[in-house]
């Protein structure tokens, strides 16, 4: 029989998971888990937190609140310590009162970027730095003391997707080295500064649409923000939804170089020099659009035939 103390564990999307795979090898005594019900409407990048619960053979629910039958397990199982990395429901006031305490694992550096979709929000914000937190779970959300913080760049290709990878490594880099303190209790704590915070709300998939009247830079940031594997940032052509998967940034100095002087053209017109390249003129420069699609499961070269004509010159995409 485990002696340790006994864990309840709050866990979804692939930071979850890892957090699972590290407590598992630690050979915690995790007395229950609890984690959502997958959305039939979104991408299914990250593993199964309920498929390595069943596979370790740890009492494992499902729901999409804490409510209920819920609840009652959580009681049933007497938890000393609460963690919760990435789970998505309101965890009731109750369960964080266990004798060695509730925390929590958030993709940010707290306390910026409080809130739901917080690494999408600091890629499109153009952070060049973020990381993740452990903090005391309270009844305000991402408000209580910091216990521990590990950060890394964003470079300026990555993406969504890839700060998430980097979260899901980093956290159980974070929990092999603080997991003996919080299960002794010996708990290193700084409070958080509220003039340095900041929150962000969800997003949803028509956060995506485009305005070419931003700069390049920042319609880049959108893209990257929300590309494959999140549902994608979108302009429309011809009546149609046209989505942008990738592109780079072409300084207005030296789109004038290699192609003249086109300042004076409105925002959202697509050129085609003839050089292979696709363009799109955003607030006070250029966009060279590289991926795009007319549906969500393609992802093709702005240059192939079957966006020609979508993407066609002088086309304005509004």
């Amino acid at each position: 029989m485990n002696s340790k103390p006994k864990l309840a564990l709050f866990l979804y999307s692939e930071p979850g998971y890892a957090c699972l795979k590290e407590l598992l090898r630690q050979g915690q005594n995790i007395a229950i888990i609890f984690t959502h019900f997958d959305d039939t409407n979104e991408r299914q990048w990250f593993h199964s937190v309920y498929e390595l619960a069943k596979k370790a053979h740890i009492p494992v629910y499902r729901s999409r609140s804490m409510k209920g039958e819920a609840l009652q397990l959580f009681e049933q199982a007497k938890p000393d310590l609460v963690l919760s990395v990435y789970y998505r429901a309101i965890i009731p006031n109750r369960c964080l009162e266990v004798p060695l305490g509730a925390f929590n694992i958030h993709g940010s550096l707290l306390p910026r970027y409080r809130g739901r979709a917080c690494i999408n929000w600091a890629i499109l914000k153009g952070e060049k730095r973020t990381g993740i937190t452990l903090h005391e779970m309270t009844k305000w959300a991402d408000k209580g003391d910091i216990i521990a913080q590990q950060s890394f760049p964003i470079n300026t290709l990555d993406t969504a997707y890839s700060i998430s990878k980097k979260v899901s490594h980093a956290v159980p880099i974070m929990l092999e080295k603080i997991m003996p303190h919080l299960l002794s209790g010996d708990i290193p704590r700084q409070p958080q500064d509220e003039d340095l915070a900041t929150k962000f709300g969800r997003r949803r998939p028509a956060d995506g649409c485009i305005n070419w009247k931003q700069s390049a830079n920042d319609v880049y940031n959108l893209i990257r923000a929300v590309a494959y594997p999140f549902p994608g940032a979108f302009s429309f052509s011809k009546g149609r939804k046209l989505y942008i998967w990738w592109g780079q940034v072409l300084a207005e100095k030296t789109y004038q170089w290699h192609y003249g002087d086109y300042k004076y053209y409105q925002a959202g017109t697509v050129r085609r020099p003839g050089d292979g390249t696709v363009l799109v003129k955003c607030g006070r420069d250029w966009l060279i659009i590289l991926r795009a699609s007319c549906q969500e499961g393609k992802n093709l070269a702005a240059s192939s035939r079957d966006l020609k004509c979508f993407l066609s010159d002088g086309q304005l995409l509004k």
